[in-house]
Parts: C-alpha cells; structure tokens; sequence
C-alpha cells in the first residue's frame, strides 16, 4: 500500500481535530460498523470540497475495503428489502460516501503519485459491486454514478502506472463502459456539464483502451455486451454518440470540447473499422448501413461552413475515413447516399483545403458516373452548388491545379448526362455478348436475357444457360452473391446490382 493510505502520525495530524477521532477509528482495519457510521456523519455534515476531503483520503480508502463486499452481497441476494435495513442501509451509506470522496479526489487529481494503483485496487470491485445490485440500491449510491465513474475510469486511464493495473480488468471495464455509454446518451441530459465531459472522455477512454496492448477480442466483444449485446448495439451508439455532438443549437458545450469528443470519436471508428483484428471485420458494414456516411458528410458541411471549429479539419482523417468509406465495395451505394447527404459541396472545399485528399476525391466522383443510380444522383446533386461558375472562380484562385482538374471532371459529367438522356430515352441499342463461351454471339436486346441471379451475364437461350451454369457460373453467382437477394449467406459488403446499373455500365464500356 502506498504511503499516502496509510493513516500515519503525519496524515492524523492533518485532519480536523474535531473529527481526528472518529477518523482514526473508522481507518482501524477491525472498526465496527457503528464506528465508520459516526465518522461519515460527521464529514457529511460540512459541505465537501476537495481541500477537506484530502485529509481524510486514508480514512475513504480504509472504508473501501473490498473484504466486506462478500457480505453485503449475501445480504441483497436475500429475501425481502433489505437495504432498508439497519445494517446494509448504514453499509451502503458509507460506501456511498467513500466512493464519492475518493472519485472526486481522484478527479481532482490530489491523489498523491504511485498511489493510483492501490485505489483502483479497491475502488473497482465496489464499482463492479453498484454495476450488480444498481436496480436495488439507494438513489444515493447510484445517482449520477455513471458520470462520475467513467470519469474516474478516464482519470486513472492516463496515469501509466494506474493504466499498467487496469489492464487486467480490461474485459471487465469493456463491459461497464458500454452500459455506461448506454445509460449517458439515453439520459440526454443536455444542461448537466459533467454529464457532457463524461460523454467526452468516454470515446477518448475508449479509443485509448483499443490501442492497448491488452486489448483483445475477448474486450472487443466485452464493449458489444455491455452496449446492448450485438454489433448493431454498438453501432447505433457510436452514431447516436456521433450526431449528439454535430454543431446544433442545444448542445451546451464550446467548440473546443465539441472538437475534442469528435476526435476521439472518429479515431475511435477508425480503429474499430479497420486498423484492429480484434473487432470483426463487418462491424465497419454495420455502421455503413446505419448511416455512418450522412454522419460523416454531415460533420465535413459543419466543418466547410465554419460551424464547427476548423481545429479539426488539421487532422483530415476524418475525411479521409470518409473517402475510404465511399471507394469501398460497392462503391455505387456509399456515393449514392453521401450525394444525398450534400458530398458534392465538400468536394470543393476539401479540393482546396485538403491537398492530400484531391486524387481521392476525383477517383470517388468518377466511380459515380459509370452507373445509372448513381450518375442521377450526381446530376440532381449539382443543384446543391448555388452557384457552379462562382465556386469555379473561387477555386482557380485558390488552387490552379485542382481548378484543373474540376474542369476536366466537369466534362465527362457533360459526356455521361448525354450518354445518361439518350439511354432514359431508349437511344441507344448496344449488341451484347452471351456469356456461354462456346456460343459467342452477339445479340440486340429483347433477343438474349440477364441471369435473374446475378443481373451480370446475358445468355441467348436457356440451352447456353445451362451449359455455362455447369461450366462455371454457378461459383460465380454464389460466390460474389451479386443479386442474390434470397441468400441468407450472403455477405453484406456484396450488396446487388440492380440490372439498369449494369445495363447502362455495359452501354458506357460499349
């Protein structure tokens, strides 16, 4: 135990004479329950600050020994309401009490150095301990308990000493910060500022824990069980979590916080999305079909229309996660619904804020012109730039090259809406191949018809289908489930082609 814990002739001299003696017996290792009772009466009559409380910090850390939870455990798991009664109502009252003490020293950071370890040695069983019993415990003990816990959770996270003890329970502290993340964005309480910084250290805490050397599967799976129990759980939190902290005008925090939770956040995506084996692969898929591109479209606007601190936009990987996001199979899907979401305008300001983003941008851009869906989003999105010839002029002056390059984009836009008006109008009639490689004749539609499975191979006859589905497409139908809509098995990242987007493809590569 670190010195500071222990109640010495030194630390007894520091405390209030007028409590000094119901401090030193409440600290003795064999003080009866009555004993602590009177001392936490005593300091819960005087209003707490952190200068008062740093006297009694071995007497708090005394009371928290974990050697009583077995007890009170048996007491709750029997019949009856038995925290009204006298014995584990006093017990908690002082635990509860205990906990608050130390929590905001802690906090406060009056924890002398080297003795954290031995805090969260006896700290975190009691959290375990209120985690168990919340649906039957005092409001006292359990108020604003998720606040205040993970903020003590994100305070030790950052001590290396504290960190090196923590990690062995990083399954365990997985677990209560998806129920606490939970429990923080259900409250919504908007106007609590510790609440707020809570929800802030909170993805901080986590994207620290994820790059952890001991976090492993078994956390990752920890942080799913604690958040709901499955991959969508998760996600709906980390975009819940995502959309709270976009610039609106209920939000109570500055700028500054604002940026500092989307950071953490957006760091925190990236390594659950990618850059980490422990989390399964389609947790990314996941939070793509829920919505994660509208979030990320929606924070770069904030970000290009100044309502939102342009700190961020320093650190572009946010809108780098975003590109990755959009270029990632199937492409067509992810453009489609950044367009809706207003991606066009942030191309022109990433062209000329963003240097090292311009040759991804211009490769996701044009992925949306070979395919019919996509390419009609792109042309209804241009009614999103109020002024096109305006925004171009802005541009050569910022940044010639890019500039360029917007010019030369605009016109294969011009080329694709011909291609795109004579297609709607039945303009063009492109011979096609039939996929059987022993036929290899060529044939004006209605004449050859598309696999209903794939809507990718075009056969002349059933007899050509037939031989080519023993041949070989069967494998290719079910291994890319493209159009296999009915596959249970499917994958999700191999989402259908609709046969108008491969028929307009076909007529482009024509």
């Amino acid at each position: 135990m670190h010195q500071s814990l222990r109640l010495s002739d030194a630390a007894r001299s520091k405390i209030p004479l007028q409590s000094r003696r119901s401090a030193i017996a409440a600290a003795n290792p064999s003080a009866c329950l009555e004993e602590r009772v009177i001392f936490m009466q005593n300091i819960t009559r005087i209003p707490w600050t952190v200068d008062i409380l740093v006297p009694f910090l071995p007497v708090l850390y005394a009371i928290l020994d974990p050697i009583r939870i077995p007890s009170i455990s048996n007491a709750l798991d029997g019949p009856g309401d038995v925290v009204q009664d006298s014995h584990v109502g006093l017990e908690i009252f002082c635990v509860s009490n205990s906990l608050r003490g130390i929590l905001t020293l802690v906090r406060a950071k009056r924890v002398p150095f080297g003795a954290s370890s031995d805090i969260w040695k006896n700290v975190w069983p009691w959290l375990q301990f209120t985690e168990m019993y919340h649906e039957i415990l005092t409001a006292d003990l359990i108020a604003d308990r998720y606040v205040q816990q993970v903020l003590f959770i994100a305070t030790l996270r950052r001590n290396p000493e504290a960190a090196k003890t923590m990690a062995t329970d990083i399954v365990d502290i997985s677990i209560f910060l998806g129920r606490a993340w939970t429990q923080l964005l259900q409250a919504d309480d908007r106007d609590n500022k510790a609440a707020g910084t809570a929800l802030i250290s909170l993805p901080d805490c986590l994207q620290s824990w994820t790059e952890h050397p001991d976090w492993s599967r078994s956390a990752a799976d920890g942080l799913i069980v604690g958040a709901g129990g499955s991959a969508a759980d998760l996600a709906s939190l980390v975009l819940l979590h995502l959309n709270r902290f976009l610039p609106n005008n209920y939000s109570p925090l500055d700028q500054e916080h604002i940026t500092l939770a989307l950071g953490s956040l957006i760091t925190f995506i990236g390594n659950t999305c990618g850059t980490l084996a422990q989390f399964d692969p389609a947790f990314g898929e996941t939070l793509l079909r829920m919505g994660l591109v509208t979030s990320l479209i929606t924070l770069s606007l904030a970000v290009f229309d100044g309502s939102l601190s342009a700190d961020i936009s320093d650190d572009v990987s946010y809108y780098e996660f975003l590109l990755a996001f959009l270029r990632s199979c199937p492409r067509y899907q992810r453009v489609v619904e950044a367009l809706r979401a207003g991606f066009l305008p942030t191309v022109l300001q990433a062209g000329t804020a963003l240097p090292r983003c311009r040759a991804a941008l211009f490769k996701t851009l044009l992925s949306a012109t070979t395919l019919h869906s996509s390419l009609s989003q792109l042309r209804a999105s241009l009614g999103q730039i109020k002024d096109i010839n305006e925004k171009a002029r802005f541009i050569k002056e910022k940044s010639p090259p890019f500039y360029q390059s917007w010019q030369d984009f605009m016109a294969v836009l011009e080329d694709r809406f011909l291609a795109l008006d004579a297609y709607n109008a039945g303009g063009f009639n492109v011979p096609i191949g039939c996929h059987n490689h022993e036929c290899g004749g060529t044939f004006y539609k209605p004449k050859i018809k598309v696999c209903s499975g794939c809507t990718v191979a075009y056969y002349c006859s059933k007899a050509c289908q037939r031989t080519d589905w023993l041949a070989g497409h069967r494998q290719f139908c079910k291994a890319s489930c493209v159009g296999w809509r009915s596959n249970k098995g499917c994958h999700p990242e191999h989402s259908s082609m609709t046969a108008r987007d491969n028929s307009f493809l076909h007529t482009l590569l024509y």
